[in-house]
């Protein structure tokens, strides 16, 4: 092989690493642990141990920024993730901060069982233009509640 082909070679290889790496990391976005099992911090990470671990649940979100024209609506799953030993109900509620711009349903119950739960981000048309949070707070009948958001970008039409 030639040094030409072997540079070739090897920043292929680099650039296929760099893809996989991207795949791998998913494209969601989770909340802190919550449920009996779990202790909220705030941070992103858990207090849960081992041992009780399984009766704790987390939520997932998309990760990254959504974006939004004004005038426009779109979709986005929320979904939960649950120990195997969690099995109860969770109350979430979604706040949307921003004028002209909902979030719908804005209180959702994800039943025991449930995996995921669609909500229809809209934004109407005097919405102002620029980012915006929606926060999204998950309670379970007992335990810790847990909270994440979606960012938003609110486009010019």
């Amino acid at each position: 092989m030639s040094m030409t082909e072997i540079r070739t070679s090897r920043l292929a290889c680099f650039v296929l690493s760099v893809a996989l790496l991207g795949f791998m990391a998913g494209c969601e976005k989770e909340s802190d642990v919550g449920g009996p099992g779990g202790a909220a911090t705030g941070s992103g990470a858990s207090d849960a141990t081992s041992s009780n671990a399984d009766n704790t649940f987390v939520l997932t979100v998309p990760s990254g920024q959504v974006d939004l024209y004004q005038g426009d609506s779109k979709a986005v799953t929320i979904g939960i993730e649950r120990g195997s030993a969690f099995s109860q109900a969770v109350d979430v509620s979604i706040m949307a901060t921003a004028q002209a711009f909902t979030a719908e349903p804005s209180n959702i119950t994800l039943a025991a069982g449930q995996t995921e739960v669609e909500i229809m981000l809209k934004a109407a048309m005097d919405a102002p233009v620029g980012v915006t949070n929606v926060t999204i707070v998950g309670k379970p009948q007992t335990g810790e509640s847990v909270n994440t958001s979606i960012e938003v970008e609110i486009n010019k039409k």
